[in-house]
């Protein structure tokens, strides 16, 4: 991913046509390694297991975002979250 120095909302990915920003940097002397970003911007956090499936023990979810197929199945048969909690 490469970046504007000077507007930093400026991007490009490296695929498909240059931007007339990038290329006028080109033109001007800067190099695209100068302008080369550096790092990821925001790592995923990792977040611990709170739910198991009693089946089978290599299904877990950490409590955020939607709600696994195997989750919905037990909660329909009866069980409670309390009664999946690690």
């Amino acid at each position: 991913m490469y970046r504007d120095p000077d507007n930093p909302f400026n991007t490009w990915t490296g695929i498909g046509k240059r931007p007339a920003w990038l290329t006028a940097k080109l033109d001007a002397g800067i190099s695209l390694e100068a302008m080369k970003m550096q790092g990821v911007a925001n790592p995923r956090e990792h977040r611990p297991a709170k739910y198991r499936d009693p089946r089978n023990a290599e299904n877990t979810w950490s409590g955020t975002g939607r709600r696994p197929t195997w989750l919905k199945e037990l909660l329909d048969s009866g069980l409670s979250l309390d009664d999946l909690k690690i």
